[in-house]
């Protein structure tokens, strides 16, 4: 048996037309709205300080309050009062991919504070990293020591500095 199929008429055309393109508009607008979050409650914080024969120089301090960073140098020990003047080093803006991945990071670290130390070197420096988001809250506090998920979160704050400033560091980094 043979069954015969009939051609859409025009009248209808138009309107599968129309519900079709309607259909992938609504189904595109929410995907863009989610990939441009401004991460205006995100916030990071690095200094390090200078420990022993370091103490009282310049060392790095980070700061990023949503998609804005500033680097400056600043005396971060001292004895009794500051001596030397804070030196700008750069400021720009962070891309949100950046923050995304040190979000996901921080996350990782499965609890708030992560303290490490090398007790063995009388010198050197402390570093302080805290990352502040809607959902997490990690602080590393790392005397002459060093963590990986801290070292991948220095990583990522370095590949949004210009090529020609110098990177930031922990002490003893693996």
């Amino acid at each position: 048996m043979l069954i015969q199929r009939k051609p859409i008429s025009w009248p209808l055309a138009p309107i599968l037309g129309v519900g079709v393109m309607v259909l992938v508009t609504a189904g595109v607008g929410p995907i863009k709205e989610n990939a441009k979050q401004d991460h205006d409650g995100f916030s990071l914080f690095f200094s390090t300080a200078g420990l022993g024969s370091n103490m009282g120089t310049l060392q790095p301090t980070f700061r990023v309050k949503g998609l804005a960073y500033s680097y400056t140098r600043e005396q971060n020990s001292y004895y009794g009062e500051r001596t030397l003047e804070s030196q700008a080093v750069c400021s720009g803006s962070i891309r949100r991919t950046s923050i995304d991945s040190i979000i996901s990071l921080a996350k990782s670290v499965g609890d708030t504070l992560v303290y490490r130390t090398n007790v063995s070197i009388m010198s050197g420096s402390t570093s302080g990293l805290t990352i502040d988001d809607e959902n997490v809250h990690v602080r590393f506090s790392l005397h002459n020591d060093s963590d990986p998920i801290a070292d991948k979160i220095l990583a990522i704050l370095n590949s949004n500095l210009p090529p020609d400033k110098v990177k930031l560091t922990i002490c003893c980094s693996h």
